[in-house]
């Protein structure tokens, strides 16, 4: 275990109204560090702080940008994939869709 010096401590505040790193809904993370590696252009990441700003863009941007908070001594937020959110809500509306006959 690496030990950190006492100038390196974060600040924990809250992120998204919860405590950051005890989220008891976490979402599973299948990725390797060779996926993230090869996805650090692609676009559809969220950066979610503590609800005073927000960063979408690239993995490298907001990986950046959580970098920069971290630098400050600030929590560096959570980081979520967009696309996956966004594509499960669209199969669900063409199902309610087809549930009342509408065409798709």
């Amino acid at each position: 275990m690496i030990a950190r010096s006492p100038d390196r401590r974060q600040k924990f505040t809250s992120i998204a109204g919860r405590f950051p790193l005890c989220h008891p809904k976490r979402m599973p993370n299948d990725y390797s560090h060779d996926d993230l590696a090869k996805l650090t252009t692609s676009s559809g990441w969220r950066l979610e702080t503590d609800g005073k700003t927000e960063h979408t863009g690239t993995l490298e941007h907001v990986a950046t940008v959580a970098h920069q908070r971290r630098a400050r001594g600030e929590h560096p937020g959570i980081i979520r994939r967009i696309e996956t959110s966004i594509e499960l809500e669209m199969l669900q509306l063409e199902q309610l869709w087809r549930n009342l006959g509408l065409p798709v």
